[in-house]
Order: structure tokens, then sequence, then C-alpha cells
């Protein structure tokens, strides 16, 4: 079954996937794993080793709170990367608040359907005692339109390693849940939010899905 990779307003094709109709259920599992304790392998594609522009992170552990681990602080790297400047999101708190926090405090929608370049949010929940954030790299339909599946990347300040995810529309099992939420930062400066600083707006089709 041929599928096509919606990245930034692109298609690519000649992906296979097995839908989770097949004989046996998917679970979600990671894709790329740091092999070493405090390593960003898998996020090094966009230059992050540990960057916290906002200073979200309160988490974090270690002297000096150095080398620098949280999901926190690299989905607040990727906003910087990719959106104009946000001063509200540096009093943002911890991963399970920034779903209800990104709506109110800046020009940020919720849904529930995942786009490239949004950030997936999940809500305090089992092991997930604060939450988590993570980068949508990749959505993946069938030729139907279907959604199959997302790849997001993270980082992990209880594990010190950051990862990569293949996630299914969902599924509740594996290396960690369906997100509750994914929030859709502003690309453009609008007169809500943004503003302080800004950045330079990158072409997301030029990094490549895997960065480990």
């Amino acid at each position: 079954m041929g599928v096509k990779i919606l990245l930034a307003g692109t298609v690519a094709t000649g992906l296979t996937v097995f839908g989770q109709t097949g004989a046996f259920a998917l679970d979600n599992e990671e894709i790329c794993t740091a092999k070493s304790y405090d390593s960003y392998s898998c996020v090094a594609t966009w230059g992050y080793v540990g960057q916290d522009p906002y200073n979200v992170d309160y988490f974090s552990e270690g002297e000096g709170n150095e080398p620098r681990h949280g999901c926190t602080s690299f989905a607040a790297y990727m906003i910087s990367l990719f959106s104009p400047w946000m001063p509200a999101i540096s009093h943002f708190d911890s991963a399970q608040y920034w779903d209800t926090q990104a709506s109110s405090r800046t020009p940020a929608t919720l849904s529930v359907v995942p786009h490239v370049g949004d950030i997936a949010q999940w809500n305090a929940k089992g092991e997930l005692k604060l939450g988590h954030v993570a980068y949508v790299m990749s959505v993946v339909r069938n030729s139907s339109g279907k959604l199959l599946h997302i790849d997001v990347a993270d980082d992990n300040g209880n594990r010190r390693i950051t990862t990569q995810r293949r996630l299914y529309p969902g599924v509740q099992t594996g290396t960690i849940r369906w997100p509750d939420n994914f929030i859709t930062f502003p690309k453009t400066l609008t007169s809500f939010g943004g503003g302080g600083g800004g950045s330079t707006l990158i072409n997301m089709q030029s990094f490549p899905l895997n960065g480990g």
C-alpha cells in the first residue's frame, strides 16, 4: 500500500507501511535512541545540544543544570527555530500545562489532528507525571488520506537522552502513548503574542526525517 509523507506542504511517495488492521497490532516505538548517556544524537540535525532559549526547563538535573536535558527545553528550542519570538513561552510550566497555556497566552491553536511542525503534548498520566512534549517531524497518510503514523523527536529529562518515536493513531502501548493534543504555533508574527526577539524562519524541507 503506497503512502505519501506530508512534509511542509510537499508530498513524497514510495514509503510502504502496514496498517493497524493487519494480523498484528502495532505498538508505538522508538526509531532512534541516543546511544549514550547525555547524548543529543537523535536531534543533532537541528543543532540542539541542550539549549533552552525560553528557559522553560525547571526540572533538569545536574550540577549547574548542564548538560541540560528536558522535553520542554527541546520543544522551546524548536519553536525558536520556526516561529517568531513569543515572550509568554518563558512563563510556561511543565509539559502537562502547555496545551492550555499555549492557547491562552500565545497565538497557538490546539487540535487532535497532527501537522508537521506541531508540538505534540501529553497530559500528566501514568509514568508521565509532568506530561511530555515533542516535535512532530512527519505525518504519514495513505493514498486515501487516512493517518497511518507520525514521527516525533524529543529530549527526555528523566533518561537524559534524546529520541525519535513512531506513533500510531490512538495507540496507548509501546514507548509512549498517543499524544493528547497537538499545538500549532504561528510561523509568522501576529499582533497577539510574538514580537521580542524574532528568529530567521528556516525551511523545514531542508532537514532529513531521522537526525540520529
